[in-house]
């Protein structure tokens, strides 16, 4: 075998991981998240949360208690609850309608961080303490309200038919009284597929 043939095969080697076998490359493609074309199973998928979170962005800067307000209400949120049989951050909802307001209608609302609430509190402690620049003698905004909701499913199966229904609702509620002064429209869908006799 000449050097040039050798150093063809060892390279050839070396691409394949030297077992001989071409490594194909499975396609791809990038999909908008506003579509549900091609998603697999019956949960919850990027479609329903853009548009729940869109919807639900509408509805909350409608609410009486934040349209009506003489200055922007102070909101905190608190873990939406997962009653459904589907496993999903369902914090995102939250996170992306915040984001949707504080981009299109900022002002309207101040949302209140909790989840870093720790780390917040120790960086201000440092400030009072002169261990670090700064000024912040103020003390932590309370919440005029507390924004949390719930997620529900009805789940059902027949031979190879299987279908999910999901309620999507949202509270606003009053943290020292503990009414709920406002309740999103339920934002709900129903999902059917027919699975094959193995997945049974």
């Amino acid at each position: 075998m000449s050097k040039q043939v050798f150093a063809a095969a060892l390279a050839g080697a070396l691409l394949t991981g030297g077992t001989g076998c071409t490594t194909v490359e499975q396609p791809h493609s990038r999909q908008n998240v506003s579509e549900d074309r091609n998603e697999p199973g019956l949960g919850i998928s990027s479609k329903d949360l853009t548009q729940i979170s869109r919807d639900l962005a509408e509805a909350l800067l409608s609410a009486p208690a934040i349209a009506r307000a003489d200055k922007a209400p102070k909101v905190a949120f608190v873990s939406v609850r997962n009653n459904s049989t589907d496993y999903i951050d369902t914090n995102m909802f939250l996170r992306r309608m915040q984001s949707l307001v504080l981009t299109h209608a900022a002002g309207r609302i101040v949302f209140l961080e909790r989840d870093i609430q720790g780390s917040l509190q120790t960086e201000s402690e440092n400030q009072r303490a002169g261990k670090s620049s700064g000024d912040r003698t103020r003390k932590a905004s309370g919440a005029d309200y507390i924004l949390t909701g719930t997620i529900d499913s009805i789940d059902r199966a027949s031979g190879v038919n299987r279908s999910a229904y999901f309620l999507c609702t949202f509270r606003l509620i009053e943290p020292d009284t503990e009414a709920i002064v406002w309740s999103s429209p339920p934002f709900e869908f129903k999902k059917a597929t027919k699975v094959p006799k193995y997945d049974r």
